[in-house]
């Protein structure tokens, strides 16, 4: 019986930095949608896709490959953290300063 060195020798962290970095960008994409789109109220548009930016910053469901728990876990962020920052209460409706290397550890 042959045994395939991939089969006996452990996975190296880096065979996952292409799937790491699209989960990056995902989240960076949400992350911009989001502040592009808060407080726009003459928009429908935009008061939709922020809604929908909301409600998935907002979920805790860990099924989905790409839920925003899972893609914080693979990349080791702070899930509540990054909540914080992007849903703190400002009354001005100003865009939060908040950068993603905050939270983002060098994924390469």
């Amino acid at each position: 019986m042959n045994i395939l060195p991939s089969q006996y020798y452990p996975i190296s962290t880096a065979a996952y930095l292409p799937e790491r970095r699209l989960m990056l960008a995902v989240l960076q994409d949400a992350v911009e949608m989001y502040l592009k789109n808060k407080g726009i109220a003459s928009s429908r548009r935009a008061n939709r896709i922020c809604r929908e930016e909301e409600e998935w910053f907002q979920s805790t469901d860990a099924t989905w490959l790409y839920s925003f728990e899972n893609i914080c876990c693979v990349l080791d962020l702070d899930a509540e953290g990054i909540r914080k920052a992007l849903f703190r209460d400002d009354s001005t409706c100003r865009r939060p300063e908040i950068r993603l290397t905050t939270f983002v550890r060098k994924i390469s």
